[in-house]
C-alpha cells in the first residue's frame, strides 16, 4: 500500500488530477497483479460484506486435529467479495495467525493442526468493513473438489461430513456421473468405477444425519475423466 501511494504520488499525475482508474493501475504495478476486482467491489460497488462463520475441531485418528472453518456471505445484492481476511485460530498450544482468501456464497476450509482448535477470531485486526456473527456449526459436507479420474483407471472417493448426529446418510440428487461409476448411498456415501469416458461431469449430493426431524447439507461436484496417461 506505502509502494503503492508513493508511486501515485510521483506519478505523472502530480500537482494535476487524476482518476480512479489511474490509482487502480498505479496499485496494480505497484502489487504485481491486476487489483480492478478490489476497486470494482468497494469504490463501483455497493455495500459491504455480511459475514456468519461457523467451526469445528476435531481429533483425527493420526493424532492431529481437524478444523472444520465455514464462511458465508449472507449478501442482499447477491454480489460477493473477494477478500483477504485475517484469521486467528486460537489453539490449546497459542494462536496461529494465517490470511485465507474468501469469494462466494459459501466457503468450507478443512485445516489441521497439531493441537485443538477453541477459538476462531475472524479479521482479527478488524480491517475490513463488515459485519460478522458466529453460530455453531451444523451439518456440512466437507468433501472439497474431487480429484480427476482416468480412462479404464478404476477410481474410488469416500465423501465426507462433520457436525450433526452420526451416522451419516448420503442421497444422489441427480446430475451425471461418469459412465461406469456409480454411488453407493444410505451410509457409504462412495463415489466409485471405472470410468469408460472422457468428458466432465457435474452432480449434487445430499448428506442428512440421524437427527430427528434430520440435518440436511447438500453440494455440487464434479469430476473431470482424463485420457489414462499413456505408459
Amino acid at each position: 500500500f506505502n509502494h503503492a501511494i508513493k508511486d501515485y504520488y510521483d506519478s505523472e499525475h502530480k500537482y494535476g488530477s487524476a482518476t480512479t482508474e489511474n490509482l487502480s493501475s498505479i496499485v496494480s504495478n505497484a502489487a504485481g497483479t491486476n487489483m480492478s476486482w478490489f476497486f470494482n467491489q468497494w469504490i463501483y460497488g455497493n455495500g459491504s460484506p455480511n459475514y456468519e462463520i461457523a467451526y469445528d475441531c476435531e481429533p483425527t485418528d493420526t493424532g492431529d486435529y481437524r478444523l472444520v472453518y465455514l464462511i458465508q456471505q449472507t449478501q442482499s445484492t447477491g454480489t460477493y467479495f473477494k477478500m483477504p481476511i485475517r484469521t486467528r485460530f486460537v489453539t490449546t498450544a497459542g494462536p496461529v495467525d494465517t490470511v485465507i482468501w474468501n469469494e462466494g456464497a459459501a466457503q468450507v476450509y478443512v485445516m489441521h493442526f497439531a493441537d485443538s482448535v477453541t477459538n476462531v477470531i475472524f479479521d482479527a485486526d478488524e480491517w475490513i468493513l463488515r459485519t460478522v456473527t458466529t453460530k455453531p456449526l451444523g451439518l456440512t459436507i466437507v468433501t472439497g473438489s474431487l480429484p480427476s479420474a482416468y480412462n479404464t483407471v478404476p477410481y474410488s472417493e469416500k465423501l465426507d461430513a462433520i457436525a450433526g448426529v452420526p451416522p451419516y446418510h448420503w442421497t444422489f440428487l441427480g446430475g451425471d456421473l461418469p459412465f461406469g461409476m456409480t454411488f453407493q448411498g444410505d451410509t457409504v456415501g462412495v463415489i466409485s468405477g471405472t470410468p469408460t469416458f472422457p468428458a466432465d461431469y457435474f452432480f449434487t449430493i445430499r448428506c442428512e444425519d440421524s437427527n430427528i426431524p434430520p440435518a440436511i447439507s447438500q453440494r455440487s461436484f464434479s469430476i473431470t475423466v482424463e485420457e489414462a496417461p499413456i505408459g
